[in-house]
């Protein structure tokens, strides 16, 4: 440093390593919020669920859960005319437009293999299985939700199973 300041090589180097710990940090960011971003997806999507089928019980009518997997989205729809079956028009859908179950489903696709899931006036679920949600980001707290016959449980897949949480 001379005796006015500091000098165009000291101040390049300063700026230099302030780029270089932004853009590290930034990256580093990037993937924590990538995986609280499917949390917080899937999270909703499990409440939902609850919901669904809590309604289906209170209300005496049957309850269709659609994933689109292709496009990382679901729909809740309510049998309001009591056929057993998912129409267009007589039936009432929960939301007015699809939700998203993934905000890029190329990125983090969804794996269902399912089908169409029906919530009972009695509670009971069906069919069975795993929906898993396949982050790009490392480190999700959860990446799939387990449904058996009277639950719906969130957690990470471990080894190929949906290690409940």
């Amino acid at each position: 440093m001379n005796s006015h300041g500091f000098t165009l090589i000291q101040l390049l180097i300063v700026v230099t390593i302030v780029g270089i710990l932004s853009l590290l940090l930034g990256q580093s960011l990037q993937g924590n919020l990538g995986a609280a971003r499917v949390d917080g997806d899937l999270v909703e999507f499990q409440a939902d669920l609850a919901n669904a089928r809590a309604r289906a019980i209170h209300r005496g009518h049957l309850y269709f859960v659609t994933v689109n997997t292709a496009a990382g989205t679901y729909q809740i729809t309510e049998d309001t005319n009591d056929n057993g079956l998912l129409e267009g028009a007589p039936d009432t859908p929960l939301f007015l437009t699809p939700k998203q179950l993934t905000q890029d489903p190329v990125a983090d696709p969804v794996t269902w293999a399912g089908g169409q899931i029906v919530m009972n006036t009695r509670g009971f679920i069906a069919p069975t299985g795993t929906l898993q949600v396949t982050p790009t980001y490392l480190n999700p707290n959860y990446d799939c939700i387990q449904l058996s016959a009277t639950a719906i449980n969130i957690g990470l897949m471990n080894g190929g199973n949906c290690a409940i949480k």
